[in-house]
């Protein structure tokens, strides 16, 4: 008896520390994620005649994600993830050819996806088990 209830405390200590870990990490690579997109946001406004100067602001940003992309897979919907690759992909296109308006609709969705899944793909015990 005493060690099943040893086996299940140390079981219940192991997913909160999970918990915890996902929380931390997922919310520091949105939070810097949202970050990068405001950045990325102002600099398209900025630059609303010449937009091909932002390119390599939109590169870095992209290696960023891509970088932290499949770790976060292993733990949301894919679906939901792959809003912010395909995101991504129209904002550089966007941005080659100078299209304004398309850009800062594309990086205006991108930073509302980013600011309200922040919450979202914090602590879930369903995302651990």
């Amino acid at each position: 008896m005493v060690k099943r209830t040893i086996i299940a405390l140390v079981l219940f200590i192991s997913l909160i520390g999970i918990g915890t870990y996902e929380m931390i990490a997922v919310n520091k690579i949105i939070t810097r994620l949202d970050n990068k997109t405001a950045e990325l946001q102002t600099l398209v406004k900025e630059n609303e005649n010449n937009l091909t100067v932002v390119t390599d602001s939109i590169d870095n940003l992209k290696g960023y994600w891509d970088k932290h992309e499949y770790g976060l897979y292993l733990m949301f919907n894919h679906k939901d993830l792959s809003t912010v690759t395909d995101s991504l992909s129209k904002l550089k296109s966007y941005v080659s050819s100078n299209d304004y308006d398309d850009a800062i609709t594309e990086v205006n969705l991108l930073k509302e996806y980013t600011e309200k899944n922040i919450p979202i793909m914090g602590f879930n015990l369903q995302n651990i088990l």
